[in-house]
């Protein structure tokens, strides 16, 4: 995982590059008008660069999104526990 924006509360704690446990990367290949990519994963299929952390605003509600978490590697990595306690307290506008 490589972030884009680097300064997002979201990715506090957040190693850059992370190289995430073994994991499945859902291919997100168009992100909402709204919505603000904050971090890209590499695809082992295709070889690009697709959206794994974002942000949006639906409507004035704060909406935080990741790809990962799908094996339980992922659930048992601090590095993500993190990630998604720091999107979870940006969303809740900590």
């Amino acid at each position: 995982m490589r972030p884009i924006i680097t300064d997002h509360l979201a990715l506090k704690g957040v190693p850059s590059p992370w190289v995430a446990p073994m994991d499945e990367l859902c291919v997100i290949e168009e992100l909402w008008p709204t919505a603000c990519a904050l971090a890209v994963a590499k695809s082992e299929k295709d070889g690009n660069d697709h959206a794994a952390i974002w942000t949006n605003d639906y409507h004035g509600t704060r909406v935080f999104g990741t790809t990962f978490g799908h094996g339980n590697a992922t659930w048992s990595d601090l590095v993500f526990i993190t990630l998604l306690a720091h999107g979870l307290f940006w969303a809740a506008g900590r």
